[in-house]
């Protein structure tokens, strides 16, 4: 079976950072988005290797206000 996920990445200087939407604490970079993707890649593997993420994470929406100049 094949999964899915959404990738969500921005610039942070010279480098790609991301995250995959669906796995709370996936995170990784690279200087590249392939190099980005990859990267991500591996860590959902070692994440499946140690058990993570949790089996009790949890995610929870909050309304706030931002005041913009």
């Amino acid at each position: 079976m094949i999964k899915k996920y959404k990738l969500e990445y921005w610039r942070e200087d010279d480098w790609f950072v991301g995250r995959i939407v669906e796995i709370p604490g996936l995170f990784s970079q690279g200087k590249s988005l392939d190099e980005l993707e990859s990267n991500l890649l591996d860590a959902y593997f070692l994440m499946i290797d140690e058990g993570l993420p949790p089996k009790d994470t949890k995610t929870q929406t909050i309304d706030f206000e931002i005041e913009e100049d």
